[in-house]
């Protein structure tokens, strides 16, 4: 349903589902079910109804041991951390699910999770830190021949290197040819057919940020447009 932008009738049938799950008390499908519930909310930018489903989820999780369950909550406790502004608590959260995630090897978990850890990095300054993340994430795109998980490291990488490009004030040959490497970085992610509708938008809000960078404010604000309405098809927060 998320890669599809269907997330009201996403909603519908997980409320439903719970309901059933509440009625029989069946305590492992109702933690999953309100994982599911709250991540809808976050996307769809809903955060206190977010923040209610993942924290039933995490308590119920918790009592039951289910780990790999524990460390998706943990990753969207992360995203709320970080929507917050609260960064330091976001890496926290991202490093314990990558913790679960790599014991028990779920590739796509591993991906995902280094990515959006290597842009709270990147926000506190840990330039360093976030490559070791972004190489990680691409490592397991290329063993695992998965062109999405490909699309989703480039993407991190385009924002890493717009990053890099901001910071060079000095040198202005050196951040132009950073800027023209975030740019392929981008087209690259961007010509993956099945890119998922987030990585795809997160992938144009890069491309529309390093036009701004070279000045060009119109191809910018066009693309920006763009962003706002591939955000309001798949029902997601712009």
């Amino acid at each position: 349903f998320n890669s599809q932008g269907q997330l009201s009738v996403a909603l519908t049938h997980l409320k439903a589902a719970l309901a059933l799950f509440e009625r029989y008390d069946q305590v492992r499908e109702i933690a999953h079910v309100q994982c599911d519930i709250g991540y809808i909310h976050l996307i769809r930018g809903e955060y206190d109804a977010a923040q209610h489903a993942l924290q039933r989820s995490l308590k119920l999780a918790e009592r039951i041991g289910d780990e790999p369950l524990s460390s998706v909550i943990y990753s969207n406790l992360a995203k709320l951390a970080t929507i917050f502004g609260k960064s330091n608590e976001a890496e926290i959260w991202y490093k314990r699910a990558l913790s679960i995630a790599t014991a028990v090897q779920d590739r796509e978990y591993e991906n995902r999770w280094n990515v959006d850890l290597a842009a709270v990095l990147q926000e506190q300054g840990k330039l360093a830190d976030a490559r070791v993340c972004l190489v990680r994430a691409m490592r397991v795109g290329w063993t695992s021949r998965n062109n999405p998980w490909i699309g989703n490291a480039l993407v991190g990488i385009g924002s890493y290197r717009l990053v890099q490009a901001r910071a060079e004030q000095t040198h202005q040959s050196r951040r132009s040819r950073i800027l023209a490497h975030a740019e392929r970085d981008i087209q690259r992610a961007l010509a993956i057919e099945e890119l998922d509708a987030q990585a795809r938008i997160r992938a144009q809000f890069v491309r529309a940020r390093i036009s701004l960078l070279h000045g060009k404010t119109s191809k910018a604000r066009h693309e920006l447009t763009t962003v706002l309405e591939e955000a309001h098809t798949h029902e997601l927060a712009a």
